[in-house]
């Protein structure tokens, strides 16, 4: 299993590469050769639909694809996607209506990092106050995944601070932003591991990191 999902990371990773080369170059090209921010990425395919939690497919989406700033992850558990683009063609009203209703699964949001920094320093600082009036406070560590409680359907507004040498979307590090963000299946995903990803040459330090990722999210 875990060398299916390696082997489906890779090919993620492929497939971004090959985009990379036709993305439009200009203002909004923050950073050479890595995703430019989108609202949505959408994960489908036997590898991500069976996966044995909901943690290890949004792993593999986050590991692949590599998003920039804010964005939604959902996750097309039963192929729907290739029936409603048929549908669209005639029926789009409908199509919408499906897909908004019970079409995807919604993982949640993920607030990804552009940058590097020392080991264990701080990268971020959130702050997320709930629609119930409560309110969460942390310091998220560079090389680190943190998931905070979100369910689905609840909404919340993050305070989002970086230091100097990250980025969380805006094409400018350190530049803090405030932004109104839903939960899912696993909440809201701080990845503060940097963009581009990176891992430790040495073994027994790259095993050790990846374990502790998976553990956090997908365990």
């Amino acid at each position: 299993m875990l060398l299916e999902q390696a082997a489906a990371r890779e090919a993620m990773a492929l497939t971004r590469e090959r985009a990379a080369r036709r993305w439009l170059k200009g203002e909004t090209d923050f950073y050479r050769d890595l995703l430019p921010p989108v609202d949505l990425i959408v994960g489908r395919g036997g590898v991500l639909a069976e996966a044995p939690n909901v943690g290890q497919a949004a792993l593999m989406l986050l590991d692949g694809m590599q998003p920039t700033g804010v964005c939604t992850l959902a996750l097309d558990q039963t192929s729907l996607l290739p029936q409603l683009g048929a549908l669209a063609a005639v029926q789009p009203q409908a199509a919408a209506q499906v897909l908004l209703t019970d079409g995807l699964l919604r993982l949640g949001t993920v607030v990804s990092l552009t940058g590097t920094g020392k080991a264990g320093s701080v990268a971020l600082n959130l702050r997320v106050k709930y629609d119930d009036g409560q309110t969460l406070r942390a310091e998220v560590p560079y090389g680190s995944l943190e998931v905070v409680p979100l369910m689905t359907g609840k909404r919340a507004t993050v305070e989002l601070r970086p230091t100097a040498q990250f980025d969380v979307g805006l094409g400018r590090k350190g530049k803090g932003a405030t932004t109104e963000v839903e939960g899912g299946a696993l909440g809201l995903i701080v990845d503060a591991r940097g963009r581009p990803l990176s891992l430790p040459e040495e073994e027994t330090a790259r095993r050790t990191k990846v374990q502790e990722w998976m553990a956090e999210l997908a365990s």
